[in-house]
């Protein structure tokens, strides 16, 4: 079987409807991706991995009576830390929120989450999103995939 984590959205759900995968499987394959990568470029600020695994497994004892009727059913996301995510950090890239742990869903993150998308975790940006390199001294910065030398680029470097 192919590396799940390599399939677009429409991939993903052409390949539940025919029973070629579960939502498990994929959700599995991407924190396997970002687990063996993430360390060298530090994309993720914080990872939900039970809870993703949780409801992975949830969508999959759903996967043949829903599946077909949420947009997003099972495609997992990651989402940028200046949108809020129940119970995670919610410090929108700075050191002075740092310690701030959201208490509820953005309505963005709770919208993707009734279209059936899994929340793996959340991903840095550069503070407040007003700059254009993602980096910071104290809370981790990202690093380009393609040359770790170099920085992505954009608000939004993680991306």
């Amino acid at each position: 079987m192919p590396d799940l984590w390599t399939f677009s959205a429409e991939q993903l759900l052409v390949g539940y409807r025919r029973g070629d995968f579960s939502p498990t499987e994929v959700v599995d394959s991407c924190l396997g991706r970002i687990e063996a990568t993430d360390p060298s470029v530090g994309a993720f600020r914080e990872l939900c991995s039970e809870e993703a695994r949780t409801e992975a497994e949830r969508l999959t004892g759903e996967l043949h009576s829903i599946g077909g009727h949420q947009p997003l059913f099972g495609i997992p996301v990651a989402v940028k830390e200046l949108f809020d995510v129940q119970s995670m950090s919610g410090c929108y890239g700075s050191e002075v929120l740092a310690s701030r742990v959201s208490n509820a869903d953005a309505e963005a993150v709770r919208r993707l989450r009734a279209a059936g998308a899994i929340v793996v975790g959340i991903t840095r940006a550069h503070e407040f999103g007003w700059g254009i390199t993602t980096q910071h001294k104290t809370l981790g910065s990202v690093r380009n995939p393609w040359n770790l030398s170099r920085v992505p680029g954009g608000s939004t470097g993680r991306s």
